[in-house]
């Protein structure tokens, strides 16, 4: 399954600076995160996909200087003129679709916290407070000191000293500099200094491997996986509950909850999910905040052993401001305008197609901002990829609309479908 959230995974642990790395050093593979049934090898497959179309610059640049004069809303707590104008901006091509195959909609199954009960009238959007160049390397904001923290903060709660860890880091020697400033040489490429500074973060012990990004994504690697009781079987929520007896002190949530997400099926038909924790506080705003930036998520092997543990920690300290939204039946009308954005090969066919909706936070690393955004999953032509077609599947395709008042979105730029063809509603 190529979701979101795995395209967020992927793209906060690839390492940009080493794409074009002249000593042909080359980073770890994201993994995505399943239950011991998953079909390891149809999986790594999506992922890739899932990286090349998570590179597409879509984040939201904010124009400080316009806002929406004059609009007025029931919520007198909403000021317009305290909030700038949002553009949401694309890349000019990509490659990768978010598609699910499924029996039956009700095959896929989420943790997320959002339903269309819940009386909302404002989310929090954020600034990312890192800055990249067109390469997608670091300018600002990288904060070393949190990464050096939350890398010795993990490594506690596994029972580690701490005092005893040696920590490490992937920045470039002396030596590998002038070979990357030669190659460069003449390129047009003026290589920032910040090209050269760390991008990880690592300790290792006996047992562990520890390593955090500048995305502040922990990651803890179990060098032999730890097996799983037998009686478990399959039931991902049987081994969720498992993982929060076992492991409540490396979870450290007060409230935590399960998060079971995925469902979609592999091409002999078997499922495939994520098992992850986030904090409950009883507020919706921000259990939905938690959901989507601090989850606590658990990967087993082809094995079924447990092997990795990952940890997110966005950085939340840029807000932007608490923005109007819309409701589903809101984004619908949109969606049926032909605002919205997707990797589907296909313009949306209709609304009668649509098999359900969520709200989910766009959280790739290379967002400019974090907005909302509702996700319709829809039905499209089942003749899409011929394999999928004869074993019976249905394809779902993943549609995004703004949750944001579309009062605050200065130019909403949208897909019409093809791979390399960009166009303004």
């Amino acid at each position: 399954m190529i979701t979101s959230e795995l395209f967020s995974e992927a793209m906060g642990e690839l390492d940009p600076k080493y794409v074009t790395e002249i000593l042909e050093y080359q980073p770890k593979k994201p993994k995505a995160v399943f239950v011991k049934y998953v079909a390891l090898a149809a999986v790594l497959c999506l992922v890739v996909a899932a990286a090349v179309w998570a590179n597409w610059d879509n984040g939201l640049s904010v124009d400080e200087s316009t806002f929406p004069i004059g609009t007025e809303y029931e919520d007198d707590t909403v000021d317009a003129v305290d909030l700038p104008m949002l553009t949401i901006s694309l890349g000019d091509s990509g490659m990768g679709f978010e598609g699910y195959w499924v029996y039956d909609i009700s095959d896929l199954v989420s943790g997320n916290p959002w339903n269309e009960d819940m009386e909302l009238s404002t989310l929090p959007v954020y600034q990312n407070v890192i800055s990249y160049d067109d390469y997608h390397v670091p300018l600002s904001g990288v904060d070393y000191d949190k990464m050096s923290e939350l890398l010795y903060d993990v490594a506690g709660r596994l029972g580690l000293d701490t005092e005893a860890l040696e920590m490490t880091d992937d920045a470039y020697s002396e030596e590998q500099k002038q070979i990357v400033i030669e190659k460069y040489d003449g390129s047009g490429y003026d290589i920032p200094d910040s090209y050269f500074d760390a991008t990880r973060y690592m300790c290792e012990t006996d047992d562990y491997e520890i390593e955090v990004n500048t995305y502040l994504t922990v990651v803890v690697t179990f060098k032999s996986p730890v097996s799983v009781p037998d009686e478990i079987g399959d039931d991902p929520y049987a081994l969720a509950e498992y993982f929060l007896k076992e492991y409540s002190e490396l979870i450290c949530m007060e409230n935590p909850s399960i998060s079971i997400d995925g469902g979609d099926r592999s091409i002999d038909g078997e499922q495939s999910f994520s098992i992850s924790f986030y904090e409950t506080t009883g507020d919706d705003t921000e259990n939905i905040l938690s959901y989507n930036f601090k989850k606590v998520r658990f990967t087993c092997n082809s094995d079924g052993d447990l092997w990795l543990v990952r940890f997110f920690n966005v950085d939340l300290s840029d807000k932007i401001g608490d923005y109007p939204i819309i409701t589903a039946d809101e984004a619908t009308e949109m969606l049926a305008e032909g605002k919205y954005l997707t990797s589907a090969p296909v313009e949306f066919p209709g609304t009668e197609y649509i098999g359900k909706v969520e709200l989910i936070y766009r959280t790739g690393a290379y967002e400019e901002n974090f907005i909302p955004y509702y996700r319709f999953y829809v039905e499209i032509d089942p003749g899409y990829g011929d394999s999928f077609y004869t074993s019976g599947l249905t394809t779902y395709a993943a549609y995004y609309v703004p949750a944001i008042a579309e009062e605050y979105i200065s130019d909403l730029t949208v897909w019409d479908g093809a791979l390399t063809d960009w166009k303004s509603a």
